[in-house]
């Protein structure tokens, strides 16, 4: 299954670099989106929304809707910064595989051999870990352990043999993190503000202030409750991401033109390295559907199509990143409400095709996704 996957994407790719797509229709499927992205919000109880579309390089449409705070009513602008959590994970990936494309690193090298991780190295699993397990989710961790951003928190227990299976985890990616800091004596926030100069990200951080900032957004809840973004004093790549649509856009054509990687690590990158778990969110997957984890990004394969696609979710901030070979089209949707992705399947249909059965396992057709 997973090498029907990798000839499928060597095939799509060479086909974008042999045709270009007509894009005639395109104003009527962004007319038509701006009539039913308002619909959908109100039917969802999302306050604001944000959304970008690129096509290639060039940004073919970008849009906000509603509100970025119902308290102040100030309006979702271009610049409005939301939440994009797990999002940053796919950040990660490509420094680490830049890092390993420069000699930085191995990524099939053990961790345990040169960093000593205080979280981890109380079981002897943590000798078999590696950043290609920690990056496709196959390191045998929870999701999380405790709350990441607290020094002083107990050690994580293992909960599977690495490399046994597929169960994503932030606590891997947190560790691959700390791993990096240590082999390159640089924090994590210094690494990304090299790649975002490069990737044209203007209004990105993994650090954030809640200082009461004029163009930050502010989420609610499904209680009615508005909070402010979370103050992240350091940058954490599996959930402190702040960004805007376009900027998260502009990262995903960035990456998918080969994100400054060598052919053969490109090509790497975005094979299927592990299928995942049917119900792993206790959601299953839709008949006739794959999804697979790459060395960033889900795969979801439908027959001949494949869209990789990246969701992120802090509680009330929901956000969504798409892109599809096919088209060359990258899809990134921010929002401020909790079933902010309730209708993420149907915005993203005209846009790059049927991303339901990732929307569905990841329980977002029912509003109570956990990331």
């Amino acid at each position: 299954m997973l090498e029907h996957m990798r000839c499928g994407l060597l095939a799509t790719l060479a086909g974008i670099a042999i045709s270009a797509p007509a894009w005639s229709q395109d104003e009527v499927v962004f007319e038509t989106l701006e009539t039913r992205i308002d619909q959908w919000m109100q039917e969802a109880d999302v306050p604001g929304l944000s959304i970008a579309v690129m096509h290639g390089q060039d940004m073919a449409w970008s849009r906000t809707f509603g509100v970025a705070s119902l308290e102040s009513q100030a309006p979702v602008e271009r610049d409005t910064v939301f939440e994009a959590a797990s999002i940053g994970k796919v950040v990660l990936g490509l420094i680490t595989l830049r890092l390993a494309d420069q000699g930085v690193l191995d990524l099939d090298e053990p961790i345990a051999d040169t960093f000593d991780y205080r979280l981890l190295d109380h079981d002897p699993r943590y000798q078999m870990l590696t950043p290609r397990l920690l990056l496709t989710h196959r390191g045998g961790l929870p999701n999380w352990g405790g709350w990441a951003l607290n020094p002083d928190r107990d050690p994580v227990d293992f909960i599977a043999r690495p490399g046994e299976g597929y169960g994503y985890s932030g606590e891997g990616y947190t560790a691959l993190q700390a791993f990096i800091e240590h082999r390159t004596g640089q924090s994590f926030e210094a690494l990304f503000h090299e790649l975002a100069l490069e990737a044209g990200l203007r209004h990105s951080s993994f650090i954030s202030h809640n200082g009461g900032e004029e163009h930050y957004a502010r989420a609610v809840g499904p209680d009615g409750t508005e909070r402010d973004i979370i103050e992240f004093p350091r940058g954490m790549a599996a959930f402190s991401l702040i960004s805007t649509a376009e900027d998260l856009a502009r990262f995903s054509a960035f990456y998918f033109s080969g994100g400054g990687l060598s052919e053969r690590m490109f090509e790497q990158s975005l094979s299927s390295h592990v299928e995942v778990s049917p119900e792993h969110w206790g959601f299953s997957i839709p008949d006739g559907a794959e999804i697979s984890w790459t060395l960033a990004w889900a795969a979801q394969q439908s027959g001949e199509d494949r869209i990789y696609l990246h969701a992120g979710n802090n509680g009330q901030f929901r956000a969504f990143l798409a892109y599809s070979p096919a088209t060359d089209t990258s899809v990134a949707v921010m929002t401020n409400g909790y079933s902010g992705l309730s209708f993420i399947s149907e915005l993203l249909e005209p846009l790059v095709g049927n991303a339901r059965p990732a929307s569905v396992w990841w329980g977002y057709e029912a509003d109570v996704a956990v990331e």
